[in-house]
């Protein structure tokens, strides 16, 4: 029998809680925050509760902003 850490999202809403979770691989809890830290996820650790990517309070920005060329066109 394999033994692994599973990270779950704690954010609780007025309806239920979050079901995400992410399957670490690894026995190791400092191992299995990296890995959840490299995925994206807002370890709390100690007393802080830990979020999934979407519920994260600080959510990296990741994309570059696009800007956008208008470009008219003639009805006749």
């Amino acid at each position: 029998m394999t033994l692994s850490l599973t990270i779950h999202c704690e954010r609780t809403g007025p309806d239920s809680t979050c079901a995400r979770f992410l399957p670490t691989g690894t026995d190791d809890e400092a191992t299995a925050y990296m890995v959840a830290a490299r995925e994206g996820w807002d370890i709390g650790g100690g007393d802080r509760p830990d979020y999934c990517p979407t519920h994260a309070p600080w959510r990296p920005f990741t994309a570059s902003p696009a800007r956008i060329h208008h470009t008219r066109t003639d009805p006749t």
